[in-house]
Order: structure tokens, then C-alpha cells, then sequence
């Protein structure tokens, strides 16, 4: 990069600012400055900085068997995805299921002790994840029956010491309708 700035008084100041993008993970960046003038007088300064990474975390949640009438199985799929360029630990995951569901199975990537679920069969708790690498997924599967119609909303809670901001949490909902009455109508669409 070069910059002509023209003449400069004495003692004259200009400021110039230059933002890049780091492309790789390194101990050592180094930028250098120089300057010259018409006269031949050169001044050149280096500095250096560590770019570093961080590991980011991603949570989706989803269903598979929306609309379900009573009876019927619908499965649940959390997923964890390390987004960033450093490995993410002590990634806890918790998944509570709808009142309107009975608890079937739990499966999981994640290697460890089962998790533990509540005596009520609502709420899983998943052993912590540590070391999750860049790019790595968890993927968290959760079966359950419909036993009984209604909005049915399915919840995860993610929490790690990587996600500054507190833990975060995604809702999926479900309709669960009784199988003899007609499924309810879709939600209109919205104007536009």
C-alpha cells in the first residue's frame, strides 16, 4: 500500500488508518511503516501483534413429524456447531420436551455418561462436551409420542464459557392435533 500525502509543513501531522483482515492464526503479525520525502530523509517502524482465534457456537433446533396427531412420534434435533477458529469447552445442553409428549428415546454424539433425565421425563440434561473443535457438530436426537393435542413447543439450552453473552436457548414448536377432529389450519401467511 502506498500513500502520496504531498507536502507536509513543519511539525504537520497526518493520520492514516489502514484495516485488514486476518486470514490464519499466528504468534506473530507484523506490520512496517515506512516513510519517505523528496530530500531522501527514511524512517521505517514496526510493530507486531498475536492474532488469536475463538471458538462460536451455533444452536438450531428442529422437528420431524409437524403437525402429528396424537400417538404419532415426533422427533426433535438439537445441534451444536463450533463455528469459530479455536476448540469450545465445557459446552453443556439441556432439552426440555412439551407437556404434550411422552419421552421415548435420547441419542447423542456426545461421548461420556448418559444423560441424566428427570423424574417427570421432561428434561435432559446431557453430559458437557469438552474440546469441541472447529467445525466440529454435536447433534442431540430426542423422540417422543404426541399424547395430547395442543401447541406443543419444544426448548434447548445451550451454555458454555465461550458464549460471552450468557447462555442461549431455541424453541421449536409443534401442533399436535387429536387424529379425529380435521388437523388444525396453517397460520395465514403474513401481508406483502
Amino acid at each position: 500500500m502506498v500513500w502520496n500525502l504531498g507536502t507536509l509543513g513543519a511539525r504537520e501531522v497526518r493520520t492514516l488508518q489502514l484495516t485488514t483482515r486476518c486470514v490464519n492464526l499466528t504468534k506473530q503479525a507484523t506490520m512496517t511503516v515506512s516513510a519517505a520525502s523528496e530530500t531522501g530523509v527514511r524512517k521505517e517502524e514496526s510493530r507486531s501483534i498475536e492474532i488469536f482465534g475463538l471458538a462460536a457456537l451455533k444452536l438450531e433446533l428442529s422437528d420431524q413429524g409437524d403437525p402429528a396427531p396424537v400417538g404419532a412420534k415426533v422427533i426433535y434435533q438439537a445441534a451444536v456447531t463450533n463455528q469459530g477458529t479455536l476448540p469450545a469447552g465445557d459446552v453443556e445442553v439441556k432439552i426440555t420436551i412439551p407437556t404434550e409428549t411422552k419421552l421415548l428415546s435420547v441419542k447423542s454424539t456426545v461421548e461420556g455418561p448418559e444423560p441424566v433425565i428427570s423424574p417427570d421425563r421432561r428434561v435432559i440434561q446431557f453430559p458437557k462436551a469438552n474440546n469441541v473443535a472447529p467445525g466440529a457438530r454435536l447433534v442431540y436426537v430426542i423422540e417422543v409420542e404426541a399424547v395430547r393435542p395442543g401447541d406443543a413447543r419444544c426448548r434447548v439450552d445451550l451454555n458454555s464459557p465461550v458464549l460471552t453473552a450468557g447462555p442461549e436457548f431455541e424453541e421449536e414448536p409443534t401442533r399436535i392435533y387429536d387424529p379425529n377432529q380435521a388437523p388444525p389450519a396453517p397460520p395465514p401467511l403474513p401481508p406483502g
